[in-house]
């Protein structure tokens, strides 16, 4: 049975976010907040919010998730002004009559998703030298037994802890498949360690926030369908495809192509050119 996606509709407020501070969970954090409940209609009867299919036709939105400033409150409020809310620590507020997402939500996504991709394209760029370089970021050897993976929210967690720990959240690696895992492992090598790292990641984030149903398809076949049940569901469904298909994003001008060689990372010599001048800026 073929598994396919289902869009998924996101809605998003027409009059927009703010940021403010908020009382949320007993501490004063920052919030958007936006001025009516997206699905809600405003005092003159007309809808407060616009919809929008975000993974089919918006290819290539986590790259932009990926690339913004969490430091910048203006680009992160223009991204969620046309795109919506994460839907990570949503909750709707009822004395404010708004619905309201943490601003450390958008950070702990965007450091992760950028992550990832940063990773990805290191995989598989034209460059072993780049490659090292830009996984060695992330994936440390501090002995020959095992790999660390570090960034600001998982602080160093051993490889072998996320191993282990996916034995109890797939249940299907054994401790034998971890030990065979890191005998296979040559001391500083850096590919299987940051695929397993992109891995556990992607299965974190996914978990939650997409769901399977079985669907009829229009020429009587079934199709199990993967649907996610927010935005942040959808940005991490679209990168897990970029992940495993043979499809690639150009990073440059973000045109999907297909690699017809080892390390073919750009989609033509200029944009191959274009990268190659700003590794030298």
């Amino acid at each position: 049975m073929e598994t396919h996606d289902a869009e998924y509709l996101q809605q998003v407020t027409i009059d927009g976010y703010k940021w403010q501070q908020y009382l949320f969970k007993h501490k004063t954090v920052l919030c958007l907040l936006e001025s009516h409940s997206v699905s809600g209609p405003s005092s003159k009867g007309i809808t407060t919010s616009y919809k929008y299919v975000p993974i089919m036709r918006n290819l290539g939105l986590f790259r932009r998730f990926a690339r913004l400033n969490i430091k910048s409150r203006v680009e992160v409020l223009s991204f969620a002004n046309k795109y919506g809310m994460l839907g990570l620590d949503t909750h709707y507020d009822r004395e404010l009559g708004e619905t309201v997402e943490t601003a450390s939500s958008w950070h702990y996504d965007v450091t992760a998703m950028s992550i990832c991709v940063a990773m990805m394209d290191a995989i598989r760029t034209e460059s072993s030298h780049i490659d090292a370089c830009t996984l060695a970021k992330y994936i440390h050897w501090e002995s020959d037994t095992h790999p660390e993976f570090s960034y600001p929210y998982y602080d160093r967690v051993r490889m072998k802890s996320m191993l282990e720990f996916r034995r109890f959240d797939d249940g299907i690696v054994s401790s034998y498949a971890v030990e065979h895992f890191f005998s296979e492992l040559p001391p500083g090598s850096l590919l299987k360690p940051a695929r397993e790292a992109i891995r556990k990641l992607v299965n974190d984030n996914l978990r939650g926030h997409i769901y399977y149903q079985m669907q009829n398809s229009i020429a009587g076949t079934q199709l199990l369908v993967a649907e996610p049940t927010s935005l942040h569901g959808a940005l991490w469904l679209q990168f897990a495809h970029a992940m495993v298909s043979n499809e690639v994003e150009c990073p440059i001008c973000h045109k999907k192509f297909v690699p017809t060689r080892k390390g073919h990372v750009y989609c033509n010599d200029a944009c191959r050119k274009r990268a190659s001048r700003r590794q030298a800026e």
